[in-house]
């Protein structure tokens, strides 16, 4: 006789381990490779020693593509150490990426006229780094890591809490104590991180936005010419799929007795995408390869160049931060609120601890 399906039973505790421990190797997998892959180079970076230096070298070069342009800088730079005279062409040793157009520019305008610094390997003068990365990219790779390992690490304890507890006779007492423990510890950490998610959307996205307004007030025009342009498309797979179309295009132009490059089609600084391949297709026409045409130039910040002044931050952007950060800093005070005296004076009960 089969056995009839009890639906709504719940099933056995024990069955959270091999969850929790999928999370947890999860979890130490990010962490191991945020730590020795992405880290590692910047940890080495941090403890060398920064030395003045001088550029003596500091140029681009743009080349067409299918999808828009591609880039290579190339730097160099002098500096004393140790007694001795050394040349040094690395741009960024610890960070694999390309920089942007615009921000090579700026920081090559910046390097030229106030002078700069780079990183010397104490124990090897010859190695150096013009710049030194930060931890962002790989503090956040290792703060996901460790939240997936802590999650798996307290479904893993709740599961073998409540396995022993159904041992011993106290199944659905030891499944409520561990439940309560899970979401105890669990939520001030997904709080904290919708409050550091904010503070990163605010940082890294909308307080460095120039004040566009301002600066299109004194743009001046230049003759420019367009070195590439194209359109680039994303396609994202997996159950959210979708395609996104962006215009990428360089232009080259003179000012103040140098040639310089920017990226930037309007005051969006190339950020922007759209779902529509016509509509990028269209401005990328406007301003096709090898076609000359009129650079708007910011005279107190060179590198700072658009072909249109249209478009910049929209104001309704800054509610990200604001709901995101502010969902956290609610869902803290809420937490804390219930774990301490005043909570249980508020909510008119004291939280005692349940002896076994």
């Amino acid at each position: 006789m089969s056995q009839k399906l009890q639906i709504g039973k719940k099933a056995p505790a024990g069955c959270l381990i091999p969850f929790g421990l999928i999370f947890l190797a999860t979890g130490l997998a990010v962490c191991w490779f945020a730590w020795t892959r992405i880290l590692s180079k910047v940890r080495m970076v941090h403890s060398w020693t920064e030395t003045p230096c001088q550029v003596s070298a500091w140029k681009l070069e743009v080349k067409p593509t299918g999808d828009g342009y591609s880039m290579t800088p190339t730097i160099a730079y002098d500096y004393d150490f140790s007694g001795g005279r050394f040349t040094g062409n690395t741009y960024d040793l610890a960070s694999a990426s390309t920089p942007e157009i615009n921000e090579f520019e700026e920081l090559g305008a910046k390097a030229r006229t106030k002078g700069a610094v780079c990183y010397v390997n104490p124990s090897q003068p010859e190695e150096s780094s013009f710049l030194r990365a930060g931890y962002a990219i790989g503090g956040f790779v290792l703060g996901m890591g460790l939240l997936f390992a802590g999650v798996g690490g307290l479904i893993l304890l709740r599961g073998l809490f409540g396995l022993l507890m159904g041992i011993t006779g106290n199944q659905a007492r030891g499944a409520g104590v561990a439940k309560g423990c899970l979401g105890g510890i669990l939520a001030p950490i997904v709080c904290t991180l919708l409050v550091v998610a904010g503070f990163a959307v605010w940082k890294l996205a909308l307080s460095d936005q120039p004040d566009w307004k301002a600066i299109s007030a004194r743009m001046v025009p230049i003759p420019a010419t367009v070195v590439a342009s194209g359109v680039q498309t994303t396609r994202k797979t997996g159950k959210n799929n979708s395609t996104t179309h962006k215009v990428r295009l360089a232009y080259r132009y003179d000012f103040g007795g140098r040639s310089w490059h920017s990226a930037w089609l309007d005051f969006d600084r190339g950020t922007r995408g759209s779902k529509n391949h016509s509509k990028a297709l269209e401005a990328a026409n406007r301003f096709p390869e090898g076609a000359s045409t009129t650079a708007w130039v910011n005279p107190d910040a060179p590198w700072q160049a658009v072909l249109e002044k249209s478009g910049g931050t929209s104001s309704w952007l800054w509610l990200f931060p604001i709901f995101i950060g502010g969902a956290g800093v609610v869902g803290l005070l809420v937490w804390l609120l219930k774990v301490t005296a005043l909570g249980a004076a508020l909510f008119g009960s004291a939280a005692k601890p349940r002896l076994p």
